[in-house]
């Protein structure tokens, strides 16, 4: 068996000829299984979705996480924290996101953002950081082995990517009881159901990201009715408990079928 985790599009006769010693190729979302179905032409029954688990014991809610944020970062008391978690690599987003953030901090000049992660795209959205006057209030936060510690000191996660196959780090947010507005690109609205536990935006248009953002920033109660509903969905239907016995089955199914 194997495990496809990515929506990109590769040439079907290639894609075919990879998958062909494997029984059984196990699709993470129901983007990256249309994918292999659709696309790159595999038989349905080849096919199994199994999606990605976040442990939700290291990623909780938890109080002291705000201090540790402002402690790391020298965040106001005041301040509204939103979180990027992504690679700096173009389909994540992140440029469609800063070009929204001068209208956000207009109306909301108490924000702060925080971009963790690194890739080729630093220096550009480093200046594009400084060309649009952000400097006071986004920060490229690199990389960090802590982040499960400080993620749930966040107000808000905004996942802006163009293509995902399912997005692990709002897997992560959602279960430290954090707020997501994210686009719904490949996977992730088979993680997110709008309006009840993460508000969805078209991926790639700025004027939905903006407003989700905006909506999210200006209504606390719905960041924290968003923020308890999402952990709960992540630890009904994203637990490593049932990531684990949906590709135990499949084995099991796999090798009966071979003896």
């Amino acid at each position: 068996m194997l495990t496809r985790r990515v929506d990109n599009r590769e040439p079907a006769w290639w894609a075919r000829l990879k998958y062909r010693p494997f029984s059984v190729v196990a699709a993470i979302s129901s983007a990256v299984e249309s994918e292999l179905v659709n696309h790159v032409g595999l038989d349905p029954a080849r096919v199994v979705r199994i999606a990605s688990a976040v442990d939700s014991g290291r990623y909780r809610p938890e109080s002291a996480a705000r201090a540790r944020l402002a402690e790391a970062f020298g965040i106001p008391a005041a301040a509204i924290v939103v979180g990027v978690v992504a690679q700096l690599i173009p389909r994540k987003g992140h440029a469609l996101l800063l070009d929204c953030m001068p209208e956000v901090v207009a109306r909301h000049p108490e924000v702060r953002l925080l971009c963790f992660g690194r890739g080729p795209r630093e220096r550009a959205l480093g200046r594009q950081i400084a060309e649009r006057g952000l400097g006071d209030h986004v920060r490229l936060a690199g990389f960090r082995d802590d982040l499960a510690e400080l993620m749930p000191g966040l107000d808000l996660l905004v996942h802006p990517a163009l293509r995902e196959g399912l997005g692990v780090a709002v897997l992560e947010a959602m279960s430290a009881g954090v707020a997501v507005v994210a686009s719904d690109a490949g996977g992730i609205p088979d993680i997110i159901e709008h309006e009840r536990s993460g508000l969805l935006f078209a991926a790639g248009d700025p004027h939905a990201l903006r407003g989700g953002v905006l909506r999210m920033l200006g209504d606390e109660a719905l960041r924290l009715r968003l923020a308890r509903a999402g952990r709960k969905r992540v630890n009904a239907r994203f637990s490593v408990r049932r990531m684990s016995r949906r590709y135990a089955e499949v084995y099991n199914r796999v090798l009966s079928a071979r003896s």
